[in-house]
């Protein structure tokens, strides 16, 4: 292998003819063979990595179940931990995408952020525990702090705002926008745009409420 950087008690321990890998602490890339463009920062840090390409962990534990999964970025201690073969997925912050496995194409910013999604995919998550329960609920975006916490499997849903969507578990195609717009919303098909709008219906569908005032 060429252009290799290993600092730490069996950091690249088992590099064969990998290439241009960056291993910094205890069992980083430990079992990486003939990866290549991968950076590992940290204790164990892409420990499980064998011949995935262009992943980048900084933080302990951070992508340390990584397989042959590629193009992943994990920062912060425990992000992406169980992600095994799922690909082009970022984490940023303690605990983001902490559940995912072979979920692929998601983007989480925010401790605990998608802390439950599994294998769901395409999703967005900004702010602390956004989306925090979504376990296969897949094309959400979760932007705020504990937006659509409570979501787990719905789809093509839109949240933006503290509390937007915050009730949310299985309802599909709702657009929520605004500080605890939706809030209590369980149903799917309803629009909530501004301060508390449908804060307090729940069970209802295909609602509009657009608060200016």
């Amino acid at each position: 292998g060429s252009g290799l950087t290993g600092v730490g008690y069996v950091a690249l321990r088992f590099n064969t003819t990998g290439n241009y890998n960056t291993a910094i602490g205890d069992s980083a890339l430990y079992s990486s063979t003939t990866a290549n463009n991968n950076t590992a920062v940290g204790y164990q840090a892409l420990y499980a990595n064998t011949t995935a390409t262009g992943n980048t962990a900084v933080g302990a534990y951070a992508l340390d179940a990584a397989t042959t999964g590629g193009s992943n970025t994990a920062v912060g201690i425990y992000a992406l931990t169980s992600l095994t073969t799922g690909v082009t997925n970022s984490a940023f912050g303690e605990g983001s995408l902490i559940s995912t496995t072979t979920g692929s194409y998601n983007s989480a910013l925010g401790y605990q952020s998608l802390q439950a999604n599994t294998t769901a995919s395409y999703n967005t998550a900004v702010g602390y525990q956004a989306a925090y329960s979504n376990t296969t609920g897949t094309r959400i975006v979760a932007i705020g702090q504990s937006a659509l916490y409570s979501n787990t499997t719905g789809n093509y849903i839109v949240a933006v705002g503290r509390g937007a969507g915050y009730s949310n578990v299985t309802g599909q195609q709702s657009t929520f926008i605004g500080d605890n717009a939706g809030y209590s919303s369980t149903a799917g098909g309803n629009t909530f745009i501004g301060t508390a709008a449908g804060y307090n219906v729940s069970t209802g569908t295909r609602n509009t409420n657009i608060v200016t005032g």
